[in-house]
């Protein structure tokens, strides 16, 4: 591959951090006359060449390790709360283990460990299982993700009552007494022959 000028790995660097292309070219190359239309032409142009593409995947190539990695201990940390069994943190007794006794994917699980200290009592509050596999879930895609904005509902229909008739708006009010009581409850009649 051949060696990259400073001006085309300056421009690599720039797209790196985040970027746009013509603000990257802007960066790298500095041009003073150019118009808006060549600038993005020319870092366009400029992003397709395999030796810049190469040398841009190179860059990202230790970021995009660091966040497979967290990934990975994340989905670990999920895994181990949603397949814990907490008999695994007790003993055949039904006593709690310690925490240096209880294997490592049970004390993973757990939110708090308290030993009172004078009753001597243990609580054991283990990480919320339901989360813990949509979590998981969302993580590894099974589940989209909900839009963080959700869309304004549409305003509730507006009439305008004064062009009804007076037929049409004494209909218009029994129905809508009718739909905010509900429906009547008839009580039951039990005769002396009902079992």
């Amino acid at each position: 591959m051949s060696k990259l000028t400073s001006k085309q790995e300056r421009f690599c660097q720039e797209i790196v951090i985040g970027q746009k292309l013509t603000e990257a070219y802007r960066v790298a190359y500095v041009p003073k006359q150019m118009s808006k239309k060549t600038i993005n032409e020319k870092a366009c142009r400029l992003a397709k060449m395999g030796k810049i593409r190469t040398r841009i995947t190179e860059l990202r190539a230790p970021v995009v390790a660091q966040v497979q990695e967290t990934m990975a201990n994340r989905l670990t940390e999920l895994a181990c709360a949603m397949f814990l069994d907490p008999a695994d943190c007790f003993d055949n007794f039904g006593h709690p283990l310690s925490l240096r006794a209880m294997p490592e994917h049970a004390r993973r699980a757990i939110a708090a460990y308290e030993v009172d200290p004078v009753s001597l009592v243990t609580r054991i509050r283990f990480v919320d299982k339901q989360s813990a596999i949509m979590n998981y879930s969302k993580l590894v895609g099974d589940i989209p993700r909900e839009k963080m904005k959700q869309s304004p509902s549409a305003p509730p229909a507006q009439f305008d009552l004064s062009k009804l008739t007076d037929e049409e708006f004494k209909e218009f009010m029994r129905i809508r007494k009718k739909a905010m009581v509900g429906p009547r409850m008839e009580p039951k009649q039990i005769g002396h022959g009902d079992s």
